[in-house]
């Protein structure tokens, strides 16, 4: 609620430089506690300094913090000259990766699908492990993959989909849990009696 008046701010002075996609549509400022994405269409570094003394105004009211220095900045086809003006005015580093509530953002779609499941997939194997060591029924198992493995996949499908591959990679690694048990380093293989599209 405390950041509504910014964004509302932020939305009114930025629409000459905010986004707008092929069907007319602006993306105007998100905002997730203290995380704000912004999807713009700059000419000059001035607008990006007019963003950051719109920040400047707002915690000089709210009492509140803006580090520019922990802003990332990605540019998708951006002049480099462009590019080097703003991180020389305004401080921000650029980025070749942007992570938003988990989801990690590239310059281009692919890349983002990409490299958002290569980094759930780490965190899953971590996962993955207690639960392939654990000597627990298959349906206890079932139990477990749905409530510490699929959200996190669920959160990427959502946000920005999949691929044929990814989807099979997922599966096999669901396949793995189910049917089979890691003992000392070991992988030993279960029983396979029921068919796996039924899990």
């Amino acid at each position: 609620i405390g950041t509504e008046p910014l964004l509302r701010a932020l939305q009114k002075h930025t629409m000459h430089c905010t986004y707008q996609d092929q069907a007319g549509t602006f993306l105007n400022p998100g905002a997730y506690a203290d995380d704000h994405l912004h999807h713009l269409s700059v000419r000059n570094s001035q607008d990006i300094q007019d963003i950051l003394n719109i920040y400047t105004r707002y915690a000089r009211v709210s009492g509140l913090h803006i580090n520019p220095s922990k802003t990332e900045l990605l540019t998708v086809h951006t002049p480099v000259q462009l590019t080097n003006e703003i991180v020389q005015g305004t401080g921000i580093s650029t980025v070749q990766t942007l992570t938003l509530l988990g989801i990690k953002i590239q310059d281009t779609y692919a890349g983002s699908i990409s490299a958002t499941h290569a980094h759930i997939d780490h965190k899953a194997a971590n996962r993955e492990l207690p639960i392939a060591s654990k000597h627990t029924h298959m349906l206890h198992r079932r139990l477990l993959v749905h409530t510490t493995l699929l959200p996190m996949y669920n959160h990427a499908f959502m946000a920005v989909g999949t691929t044929q591959q990814l989807s099979k990679t997922l599966a096999n690694t669901i396949r793995r849990v189910m049917w089979s048990t890691t003992v000392g380093g070991d992988i030993r293989h279960r029983r396979r009696q029921v068919a796996f599209k039924r899990i």
